[in-house]
């Protein structure tokens, strides 16, 4: 076996200079800011506009949703209910593509769907097609707010 007092490191062979690392934390600090700035807003819109969206339903349910529609039984809570079931199934696949693809390419993607449904649930006219668009919409949304989390929490300084 090696000596082991001949693998250590002395603190007198080290030597470190503190400008070089100050001028480093102060330029991170710098980035991350802009970063913020640049980013934070855009994503907060994003989450303010998926957040809204699960919420109006029921605001479109006073307003006369379920006669519109022709909604009859519990075809309402459905609506409700069958939104986050692929939603949380998607969860966990959506966090792997966002990591593997970079969320700067899954979250772009994900909200020009989020969109295109949220059209299609404004063009529906029966039971069946609100309810398409609420089960693809959960699916990507889940991709939204697990790309948002990510890329959010990645631009923090540990």
């Amino acid at each position: 076996m090696a000596d082991s007092s001949s693998d250590e490191k002395h603190p007198q062979d080290v030597s470190v200079d503190n400008r070089s690392l100050e001028n480093d934390t102060a330029a991170e600090k710098r980035l991350v800011r802009k970063t913020d700035l640049l980013m934070m807003p855009g994503l907060a819109l994003a989450y303010f506009t998926h957040t809204l969206d699960r919420a109006n339903l029921g605001n479109a349910k006073t307003d006369g949703f379920e006669k519109d529609l022709g909604l009859v039984g519990n075809q309402f809570s459905l609506l409700l209910v069958l939104f986050y079931v692929p939603y949380a199934l998607f969860n966990i696949p959506w966090t792997i593509l966002a990591k593997r693809y970079n969320s700067a390419r899954v979250i772009p993607l994900a909200i020009l769907a989020w969109g295109a449904c949220t059209m299609g649930a404004a063009a529906a006219k029966n039971f069946a097609g609100i309810m398409a668009t609420r089960i693809i919409m959960g699916a990507i949304e889940a991709a939204c707010q697990r790309a948002i989390l990510k890329t959010g929490g990645s631009t923090s300084l540990k």
